[in-house]
């Protein structure tokens, strides 16, 4: 599968303010497995899970995927940028070059603040030597797509 993330509007056909009932419904058009106990949360096979988190009024207000650390079985493309496929160093240099962002937690993550997109992997780059960090990989992990008033005003992103 391949599936657009399409800043700050949505991923695919899951759109930001939509309500939870029409987003499950766009989860299942992509094929996703909702049989999980989470509202919201759809596998896609093996290597890809989208999670939609909604606001206190019930409307989709961000969009997160995740793929396994292996398996590269799906294309997950911002702005051209196959996110997941393409190793952390290019990701940043690329959607640096077409939007500013910022690089936090040591490279771990990246944010797009304009765009309402960040990127995180699941340790800390450069501790490929230190057998405490479980998962050192040169990909990106999670992307979340996220609409306005989703940051707070310091620019920090909630946890989802």
């Amino acid at each position: 599968m391949q599936i657009e993330l399409d800043p700050p509007y949505g991923v695919g056909p899951i759109k930001i303010g939509m309500s939870m009932d029409e987003a499950e419904a766009a989860l299942r058009e992509l094929g996703g497995d909702l049989s999980g106990r989470t509202r919201g949360f759809a596998h896609f096979g093996t290597d890809l899970s989208i999670h939609v988190v909604s606001d206190k009024d019930g409307l989709v207000e961000a969009i997160e995927l995740h793929r396994s650390e292996d398996d590269f079985a799906d294309t997950v493309l911002c702005l051209g940028i196959d996110v997941f496929g393409t190793p952390v160093a290019d990701v940043t240099r690329l959607l640096g070059e077409l939007t500013p962002i910022r690089v936090e937690t040591e490279g771990a993550s990246v944010v797009a603040p304009e765009l309402l997109v960040a990127l995180w992997q699941p340790f800390l780059p450069g501790h490929a030597d230190d057998d405490d960090v479980v998962g050192e990989g040169p990909y990106f992990r999670t992307a979340l797509v996220a609409g306005p008033g989703y940051y707070d005003r310091s620019g920090e992103h909630r946890a989802v």
